[in-house]
């Protein structure tokens, strides 16, 4: 395990980045269920849910780096383009907060503005 994450569900969410593009991201249940939760991503990393339940992956997909959104029912979406992030985190106005290995940096969602 390399990045985990607890979800909105109680569930902890873990990925375990190879040099694979097919990577998965493991669901595992409170009573120790593991399920496969999505697979696809290159290298997935840093790992947060948004206040609607949404996952955000630091990954690669098709090609495509940066941070994609994975609602729970398979799908994903790019969200935003850039080096793949290895830490994420929402504040409580609904802003990202996002680092990599050298940088951090701040996505301002909406009119929201930081405390």
């Amino acid at each position: 395990a390399y990045h985990m994450v607890f979800g909105p569900d109680a569930c902890l969410y873990v990925s375990g980045p190879t040099l694979s593009s097919q990577d998965v991201i493991y669901r595992i249940e409170p009573n120790g269920e593991i399920q496969i939760f999505f697979r696809g991503l290159g290298r997935p990393q840093g790992m947060v849910f948004d206040s609607q339940g949404r996952l955000y992956v630091g990954a690669s997909y098709e090609g495509w780096k940066g941070i994609h959104r994975l609602n729970g029912a398979g799908q994903i979406e790019r969200f935003v383009a850039g080096p793949v992030m290895v830490g994420m985190v929402f504040d409580a106005l609904g802003n990202l907060y996002m680092v990599d290995t050298q940088s951090l940096y701040y996505l301002m969602i909406g009119n929201n503005i930081p405390c």
